[in-house]
C-alpha cells in the first residue's frame, strides 16, 4: 500500500534535493526513529505499532531508491544496478 503511493508522489516531486532524495531521507529518519522506540515500548501494542511504522518507513525509503537506480544507471547496466 505504501510503495505505490510513495512512487506516485516521488515521480511528481520537484525540489532542491531532487525527486527521490527527500523520500529516501524521510524514510531513513522514520526508520531510525522506529528502531529507537521499538525496544523501549511499554506494551506489546506499542511494539506492534512500531513494527508497522518500521515496515512502512523501510518501504518509503526503498521505492524511491529503486527508482533512483533506474534514473541514474544506463539501460544496458540496469540489471546489474538492481542486483
Amino acid at each position: 500500500l505504501v510503495q505505490p503511493i510513495i512512487g506516485h508522489l516521488s515521480d511528481r516531486t520537484r525540489g532542491p534535493l531532487g525527486r527521490r532524495r527527500p523520500y529516501i531521507l524521510a524514510g531513513a529518519l522514520c526508520t531510525a526513529l522506529a528502531l529507537f522506540l521499538m525496544p523501549n515500548a511499554a506494551s506489546l501494542w506499542v511494539a506492534s505499532l512500531m513494527l508497522w511504522v518500521l515496515t512502512a518507513s523501510i518501504n518509503i525509503a526503498m521505492e524511491p531508491f529503486r527508482a533512483l537506480v533506474a534514473d541514474r544507471v544506463p539501460e544496458s547496466q540496469r540489471t546489474a544496478g538492481f542486483a
